[in-house]
């Protein structure tokens, strides 16, 4: 059960559960919990994972133009010094 992540309080509790057909309820609740947090971590670390890949990618982008990464800090600083001279703000 810690493999999944659960506190050590949850993994006590669980164990100190007794087996019989009384303790299902309280069981099944416990375990329900530890699937709706692991379902949130996983939303979490998908989030996450999009993140990196957009990064892969615009450091791949980077790399096919020839920039560096202070490259493209200076030219979007200088695009949006320009547009804001035009915009007039």
């Amino acid at each position: 059960m810690r493999r999944t992540g659960m506190s050590v309080d949850d993994v006590r509790a669980f164990v100190r559960m007794g087996s019989g057909l009384e303790w299902h309820d309280r069981r099944t609740a416990l375990l329900e919990r530890r699937v709706a947090a692991i379902e949130e971590q996983i939303g979490q670390l998908r989030q996450d994972l999009a993140v990196v890949r957009e990064k892969i990618a615009h450091h791949r982008d980077l790399k096919r133009r020839g920039l560096d990464c202070e490259d493209e800090i200076g030219t979007t600083r200088t695009a949006r010094a320009t547009r804001t001279v035009k915009d007039g703000n």
